[in-house]
């Protein structure tokens, strides 16, 4: 993932899994206590529930069940959730595809739910040990940008159209108004979780070339600043579809993934 043009992504999250599982049975399945192992357990965690975000056919691997068992063992409530719902989005496609009827999602309860992984986070963060006042500042900045987008995510993958459009006028110009400010500091520490952000409000800003610009120049900006290349591919991604009119519209760019993944290739989002 930090080498430039390489995708083998897949062999080396089995690989890290494999490692990971076998290490978890050694102990019996109890958590190490040892901060850098639950570090890298969290990493891989949130890579697959990424990589499947972006991943649409049926021969992708999907993460099978968290690597962590507590919930207090989260900061980013928000992956698990993100993670359940790209789950329910395919669940409900495989279905309609064999001719279920499916029934709209009751949104009320998926809103709560992202409602509540913000207080989660801002729970956790608050017990955490205190930093200075502009990284505390950063780091609430930056819970506020994944909630919002992953309140739109979730009017993306499950809501009918015109109730997701209602939701995203109302958020959107916010996400893209923070996201301006924190995409300036690309020395922060906390600046590598932007991505998936990022990538939300680059899918939504079809049509609209001064945000792209924004878009683009902040993903540049971030792969440089933290090495991690492969959100280039996310960005190609963003490009291909932002010159695609007939997949304009909300959350069109899951429909134009989907149907020209053979085309479009491998990416991962990071």
């Amino acid at each position: 993932m930090l080498i430039p043009d390489s995708t083998n992504w897949n062999v080396h999250l089995q690989a890290c899994r494999a490692m990971i599982e076998w290490n978890q049975a050694r102990n019996r399945g109890k958590q190490s206590d040892d901060v850098l192992s639950r570090f890298v357990v969290k990493e891989v965690e949130d890579f697959e529930i990424f990589k499947n975000l972006v991943s649409f056919s049926r021969q992708q691997p999907r993460t099978k069940c968290p690597l962590q068992s507590k919930a207090e063992d989260r900061l980013w409530a928000f992956t698990i959730l993100i993670s359940e719902v790209t789950a329910v989005e395919r669940s409900n496609y495989e279905l309609y595809g064999r001719g279920y009827e499916v029934e709209e999602e009751e949104m009320t309860g998926w809103r709560e739910r992202v409602e509540q992984a913000y207080r989660q986070v801002c729970v956790t963060a608050a017990s955490a040990a205190q930093h200075d006042e502009a990284t505390q500042s950063h780091f609430n900045a930056m819970v506020k940008v994944h909630y919002y987008a992953s309140l739109i995510y979730v009017e993306q993958a499950l809501a009918f159209r015109r109730g997701a459009e209602r939701v995203l006028h109302t958020y959107l110009p916010v996400l893209f108004h923070d996201l301006q400010s924190l995409a300036k500091d690309t020395t922060h520490v906390f600046s590598h979780v932007l991505f998936f952000p990022l990538f939300i409000a680059g899918t939504e800003c079809w049509g609209d070339e001064h945000r792209q610009a924004m878009i683009q120049r902040a993903f540049v900006d971030l792969i440089a600043a933290t090495g991690a290349w492969c959100n280039h591919t996310a960005l190609q991604f963003l490009c291909a579809i932002w010159a695609r009119p007939e997949y304009w519209g909300v959350g069109q760019w899951i429909r134009y993934a989907r149907e020209n993944e053979n085309e479009i290739g491998p990416f991962m989002l990071f």
